[in-house]
């Protein structure tokens, strides 16, 4: 970001600073927070009941303040270990979802909101 020189800071220069660290209004999010923030961005599957953590994580490294892809990897698995439980046993395996049925990466909505509650 770039000083204007002067002591006042332009819209564009406080968007940049606070609209990403603001806290949220109302308290920490609920369970109902988390559940419409990963469906709006498309993390979880057709169903709407489980969060597909491939795809979340997919999500977190391409959009709005890119996460690295390996680190998110890294807290999904401390937070949501038999999510991935399946996979480490099976070496071959690639981390995939398809559907609700048959994702080997997918944990319930409720799960994932306890979690970050």
């Amino acid at each position: 970001m770039d000083l204007t020189g002067t002591y006042f800071l332009t819209f564009e220069e406080v968007l940049k600073l606070f609209l990403n660290h603001r806290t949220a209004t109302g308290g920490p999010p609920n369970t109902e927070d988390i559940r419409t923030a990963v469906t709006y961005i498309g993390a979880t599957t057709s169903s709407g009941e489980t969060v597909d953590l491939v795809r979340l994580i997919t999500l977190l490294a391409s959009m709005g303040e890119p996460m690295d892809p390996k680190t998110t990897e890294a807290y999904c698995r401390v937070l949501f270990p038999s999510a991935f439980e399946q996979n480490d046993q099976d070496e071959e395996a690639e981390p995939s979802c398809g559907t609700a049925e048959d994702c080997t990466n997918c944990i319930s909505i409720d799960e994932f909101a306890d979690k970050l509650c």
